[in-house]
């Protein structure tokens, strides 16, 4: 797993030379990001879909809250007049549905990227993974935002993202390739890795970030596994280290990177 200097705006930059049929976007809130996939990506069309409605709302950072009609309603117009033209000439198509809609909405293997910003509960997530997973197509990206720990304020109402990814890409053909250095970091996993797409695709992803000279620090796999299964408490010390020393990596990379990774290291074996 590759740790990216980038940030989540900066890393659609490794996906500028793939032409892309349908992109799909699971909780799209106000279109912010919405609009830097648009602009960095090619694409025959791109999907937004989010409740925006008047219960706990796809696109809320907490499912677990309600939020006033009044406000996704806002939000919602917000998005139609963001991508008005976009719209009328549908490039994007805005969907008012939730991702257990998503097979009605579209075929299996028909999906070339999705994003997933949604529900961050554990079940949420799961949720959302199982409905993608089976349209998205063989070979290809499934992305997702807030890849952390459970940070303690959180806790309560049940944050779960890292969890709920990491086991949905054991138990499933998806593997997790590099995640971004935001305070909440968004994954890049591939589907079916060892298929024809899948290898090409990987390829073609891992040459990107090693010719933009965009990787931090690269876990073996064995390190990866252990992640996986301790979770929280490692990506908690390991997203606090490489969020220290993202601003001034190229003259500390030694000492800040390999002291931390110690620690992280002794983590796990304390979990064994």
């Amino acid at each position: 797993m590759i740790v990216l200097k980038s940030n989540r705006r900066e890393m659609l930059k490794h996906f500028h030379d793939f032409e892309f049929e349908d992109i799909l976007e699971v909780g799209v809130e106000r279109g912010v990001y919405s609009e830097c996939i648009l602009e960095n990506i090619q694409m025959k069309t791109f999907h937004l879909l989010d409740l925006w409605g008047s219960k706990s709302s796809a696109s809320h950072a907490d499912s677990c809250l309600d939020i006033p009609l009044d406000v996704n309603e806002a939000r919602y117009d917000l998005v139609k007049n963001k991508f008005a033209k976009e719209l009328s000439l549908e490039k994007v198509k805005m969907h008012r549905n939730l991702s257990e809609d998503i097979p009605k909405l579209f075929d299996r293997d028909s999906l070339d990227f999705i994003y997933l910003d949604a529900g961050h509960t554990y079940e949420t997530v799961k949720h959302d993974m199982m409905n993608c997973f089976e349209h998205l197509k063989e070979g290809y990206f499934l992305l997702g935002h807030d890849f952390t720990g459970n940070p303690e304020e959180l806790k309560r109402s049940g944050f779960g993202v890292l969890k709920a990814v990491l086991e949905f890409t054991k138990n499933n053909d998806l593997q997790i390739l590099a995640y971004s250095t935001d305070i909440n970091p968004s994954f890049i996993a591939i589907k079916n890795p060892d298929s024809n797409a899948g290898k090409n695709n990987k390829l073609k992803f891992i040459e990107s970030i090693q010719n933009a000279d965009d990787i931090l620090i690269e876990f073996d796999d064995a390190f990866t596994e252990q992640c996986s299964i301790v979770g929280t408490a490692c990506f908690n010390h390991a997203g606090n280290w490489i969020k220290r020393c993202r601003d001034g990596y190229e003259n500390t990379f030694s000492w800040r990177i390999t002291s931390p990774l110690r620690k992280v290291r002794s983590l796990i074996n304390n979990f064994k």
